[in-house]
């Protein structure tokens, strides 16, 4: 489990990597460094805990770059104010 959580980390920011703070980036890099030694330490509770940290900090990054991503404009559907223009059709009785 903590490979996987580094290793989404780290793509996360390579994904990202224009859009995430400096300081986050440098705490992730620095969270995974920490959680990458302690794997290899193979302590149980340093492994626990370097996960918890690395978890906590790319959770609040992740989440920042969601509500980021959806403040910007929608480019393939439809705006909310162009569903709102269009009316429903009209049923016309004969």
């Amino acid at each position: 489990m903590a490979e996987t959580l580094i290793y989404t980390t780290e793509k996360m920011v390579k994904e990202n990597d224009a859009k995430i703070k400096e300081e986050d980036k440098k705490e992730l890099a620095d969270k995974a460094e920490a959680a990458k030694i302690a794997v290899k330490s193979e302590n149980h509770d340093d492994i626990k805990k370097a996960t918890e940290e690395l978890s906590k900090v790319a959770q609040r990054v992740g989440t920042s770059l969601y509500q980021a991503q959806q403040g910007q404009p929608k480019t393939e559907e439809t705006k909310p104010e162009e569903k709102a223009e269009a009316k429903p059709a009209e049923d016309k009785k004969e």
